[in-house]
Formats: structure tokens, sequence, C-alpha cells
């Protein structure tokens, strides 16, 4: 597993996920697959760390790294309105591309590219993420568990994606808008869910100040041994990242 370098750089595809760096940068971001090999999934993330450009391990992610986006096929791109922009997290100073890449022939692939594409003026408004996670029980043995994470508003916000995470003993994955009136508003409904098939979701919806912001995940141990929560994939998560506008509105009160 290695990182690859996220701005304008190509890499020969394998059956290994690669990993790459950059310095910060301000755009839209693309990925072209290549002939002779398929991408399973490349994601995006931020650091504060000064790590140093090129190909390195992948299971060596700085502790801070922020996804901000993963394309997988069947996916959309991360694409903003005019003239809106995406906040990076405070004190960004790397962007780091994971790729898996699968081949599918036996002749040398074509190089995969990943490039960051910067807008040529400041934009007039700026996207944040927000992120609402639920606690991860200790999941126990052929057991089914589920938790609910919930936070409100303090203000509108428009929301314009959604990536839902978990890991390998993941079910089921929701996310939704509480509405002031009790209504709900699905964000995202993933029946069955697919560690390998991870990939993010366009929004185009308006969240009220007040209203509450919910992530719910549902696990299946099949196993004999606990499952944890924590980073790793033999541990578990429950989260969901929000992208969405003005910046200062990125934040709500956990309830």
């Amino acid at each position: 597993m290695r990182r690859r370098p996220a701005r304008s750089r190509t890499f020969a595809s394998d059956s290994t996920q690669r990993c790459s760096k950059a310095r910060r940068s301000r755009g839209s971001v693309g990925f072209r697959r290549p002939a002779g090999a398929s991408l399973h999934h490349a994601t995006l993330f931020a650091t504060a760390e000064d790590v140093v450009e090129g190909p390195s391990p992948c299971d060596a992610m700085p502790a801070d790294a922020v996804g901000l986006h993963v394309f997988a096929p069947g996916g959309t791109p991360l694409r903003l309105e005019p003239g809106v922009g995406l906040e990076l997290p405070s004190g960004t100073r790397r962007l780091l591309v994971e790729a898996h890449a699968l081949r599918t022939a036996t002749s040398a692939p074509e190089p995969t590219s990943a490039e960051i594409c910067t807008l040529a003026e400041p934009p007039a408004r700026l996207a944040a993420l927000l992120g609402v996670t639920a606690p991860v029980p200790a999941i126990r043995p052929r057991h089914e568990e589920q938790s609910i994470g919930r936070c409100r508003l303090e203000a509108p916000f428009r929301l314009i994606s959604t990536w839902p995470h978990m890991h390998r003993v993941g079910k089921a994955f929701h996310g939704s808008v509480l509405r002031l009136d009790g209504s709900r508003t699905p964000l995202v409904d993933i029946a069955r869910w697919d560690f390998e098939s991870q990939r993010t979701y366009p929004l185009d919806l308006q969240a009220g100040a007040g209203e509450v912001l919910e992530t719910g995940c549902i696990w299946q141990n099949p196993g004999d041994e606990y499952v944890l929560p924590g980073i790793l994939s033999s541990n578990e998560m429950c989260n969901q990242v929000l992208i969405g506008w003005p910046a200062e509105a990125a934040r709500c009160a956990v309830e």
C-alpha cells in the first residue's frame, strides 16, 4: 500500500493500494482511470503534518488525516456550485491521495493521473466539513448492535455532500435531517453496507437552524470475538462527513 502525489502526477496501476502527497491547494479534484486496470477507489485527505512528497505506505497515514472526498466506480465527482470553495481543515499543510487500483490485464497499464485544479480567484462563499458520529459499542460475538448520533444546527446550512463510513461488520447505514415540524428528510440510506464499495453521495438540501442531523449505524458481528471501536479496519466506526455552506455554519451541538 502506497501514497502518491495529489497534484498533476501519474503512476502505473497495479493490484496494490497507493498513496501520494502534495501541498495544500484549492479547487476541484479529478481522477483518470487507466486502460488495463480498474480504479477501486481514490480518496482525498488533508493533514497538518508536513509529510515528505512521493509514494509511501498507506498504513502510515497521519493520525490527523481528514477525508475530504472518495471516488469509486458508480460514484460522482465532488462538484461545488459556481462561486463556492471548500475550506480545508485548520492547519492543513498537505493533501494526500489514497488510490487502490486493480489490474484487469497482463499488459503494462497506462498511467493513472490525479489532478487538483486551483481556482483563479478566491471563492465568494466557503463550504466546510461537518462530522456527525455515533458512539460505537463493543460489538458482541454473533450479535447485531446499533447506535445513533445526533447534533443540532445553530444556523442554516446548505448540504451538498455526505460520506458515510463504517468498517467490515457494518450492516446498514442511515443519515437524516430531523425537521422542526417533526418530519424526517433522508440524507443517505444504505440497507446493505459494503465495506469494499464506499463512496460519497451528492446532496442539494437546506437544513435549518435548530434542526438535527442524525447518523445511524447497524452492525452484525458474525465472528466469535468482540469487535471494538477504533480506526483499524478490524475495529468499527460510525461516521458521517457532510460538506455544506456557509463554512461558519458548519457546527452543531451534540445531543
